[in-house]
């Protein structure tokens, strides 16, 4: 499960981050990204939500700042 948990987050990564196509890691923070600004942050969490079918809150959207934190959250949720 974790594996699908990953590759689906990767692949949200990749369509709202064009540079992660080129440099993703699980543990790269927010900071250092250029385009993951405020709008980026909030149409991952949606895409995530969408594709994993869960609920996050706005305290978990706004703590999430890498994608390895969002896979910790789709496990704790699902």
């Amino acid at each position: 499960m974790k594996k699908n948990i990953e590759t689906g987050v990767r692949k949200i990564f990749n369509n709202i981050l064009p540079e992660t196509k080129k440099h993703f890691e699980l543990k790269r923070a927010q900071s250092e990204y250029r385009d993951w600004d405020s709008f980026a942050q909030m149409q991952i969490a949606t895409e995530i939500e969408r594709v994993f079918s869960v609920q996050l809150s706005i305290k978990e959207i706004i703590s999430a700042d890498s994608a390895a934190r969002f896979i910790a959250l789709i496990e704790k949720k699902t």
